[in-house]
């Protein structure tokens, strides 16, 4: 479904969905879904802009989103957590 790019500065969703994922398996359990169109395709990206990126996976009715916010840095992009980009296994007590 994705993955999603959420403008944090600047505000707002940037990313699209094809109106092809209805034809997925299990997608017909769900409400159909129209074709959205990428947004601000053209945005430059200029230092200390901030994304949150979801990159997320389904495999059957379970699905998981991990991922993280970047700044835009002068030469390079700034990770804000590194642990939010990696599946992490939880313990049992």
């Amino acid at each position: 479904m994705g993955p999603q790019i959420h403008g944090i500065n600047p505000f707002g969703p940037l990313c699209g969905f094809p109106g092809t994922i209805g034809k997925l398996d299990g997608a017909d359990v769900y409400p159909p879904m129209a074709d959205y169109p990428t947004l601000q395709s053209d945005l430059v990206l200029e230092t200390g802009m901030s994304f949150a990126f979801e990159p997320n996976y389904s495999f059957g009715r379970r699905k998981a989103t991990i991922g993280g916010t970047v700044i835009v840095g002068k030469d390079d992009p700034i990770e804000l957590n590194s642990l939010t980009a990696r599946i992490l296994r939880a313990g049992t007590a």
